[in-house]
Parts: C-alpha cells; structure tokens; sequence
C-alpha cells in the first residue's frame, strides 16, 4: 500500500526495512540484514528517530564488519550531526556507543 501511496522511495516504504535490517542485524542474520537496507535510503524526514537510528547505526555497523571503516566514520558522522541539530539525544548516545570501536585495530603498544 506504501508503494501505490507514494512509491518505493517513499518515507512509508523505507520504515519497516530499517526495523527489519536492525531485527536481522540484532538476530545475526548479517546477510538479511544487508538485504534488508539494500534499496532503502535514510533520510532525515522518516521523522521517527527509531527508524533513524536504525538506518544510520546498522548500516554504519554493517560496514564495519566488511571493515570499511572509512565510509563508517563518515556515514556515524552523518547520523551524529543530523542527531545534534534536532537535539535526538538517544540517537546521539547510541552513536557513541557505536563510534567507538571504528577506529581500525592496529599495533598494541605496551604499558
């Protein structure tokens, strides 16, 4: 009904992709997951910060265990000023929850 309302690009549409794609990830079901955020674009006017949060954490997560930790930062990075500007504390918290193990491992220095 969402795509004969207002088409697959649609906020309608995109909404329960982006709670399957974080069900899928939570679940361990990567390749669902992955399937799941495919053809669904995140944007600020899905106006739930739930399907927000879910679009820009999972996808960003996902790309990390591909290690492509570059285009992680960028996309956290996205989320977390789009989280500032309309003050989505919760979504500003689970960011840096998730931005913290971005940064690729590298050599373990000593104490």
């Amino acid at each position: 009904m969402a795509v004969e309302l207002q088409g697959e690009r649609s906020t309608r549409y995109n909404m329960p992709s982006l709670m399957f794609a974080e069900l899928y990830y939570e679940r361990n079901q990567i390749y669902q997951a992955e399937e799941a955020l495919h053809d669904v674009t995140v944007q600020s006017e899905l106006g739930f910060v739930d399907n927000l949060i879910a679009g820009f954490l999972i996808r960003g997560r996902l790309l990390m265990l591909h290690e492509r930790y570059a285009e992680a930062e960028t996309l956290l990075e996205e989320g977390d000023w789009l989280a500032t500007r309309y003050h989505f504390v919760r979504m500003q918290a689970a960011g840096l929850r998730t931005r913290a193990p971005v940064d690729p491992p590298g050599p373990q220095q000593g104490c």
